[in-house]
């Protein structure tokens, strides 16, 4: 989500101030931190135009697969004996909403719920 957000934002400045593909690279190199930043430091042929870059870290970032991934998560996770009910509500929330960012809130919870009835391991209560 942030890396969408960030490429929107570049893209909408690009537009303003009528950069060219080099000057938009640069610009966006500039506001890249953390891991992302380590990322592109460390490629043996920095990108040099604004498309090589966002190509560059959406390779990385976010790769077409995640979104099959968070939905094995989903699927896959259970409660731990360990984990507590809050923590793993939180979680199955979180993969939840990465892996089905597109549905709304209402459906999404509903996935929730129903991987949190087989997830605790109470039969009783997933009948």
């Amino acid at each position: 989500m942030m890396l969408n957000m960030f490429s929107d934002q570049v893209d909408e400045l690009s537009r303003f101030y009528h950069w060219d593909k080099q000057d938009t690279c640069r610009q966006a190199r500039a506001h890249v931190r953390g891991t992302a930043l380590a990322y592109v430091r460390s490629v043996p042929f920095p990108p040099c135009t604004w498309e090589e870059l966002k190509a560059l870290l959406m390779k990385r970032f976010q790769p077409r697969d995640l979104t099959a991934t968070h939905k094995a998560q989903v699927r896959s996770h259970h409660r731990c004996q360990t984990e507590d009910i809050y923590t793993y509500v939180e979680t199955l929330q979180r993969l939840a909403g990465l892996a089905w960012s597109f549905l709304d809130y209402h459906a999404k919870e509903e996935i929730v719920v129903d991987q949190f009835l087989l997830g605790i391991g109470n039969h009783e209560l997933s009948v």
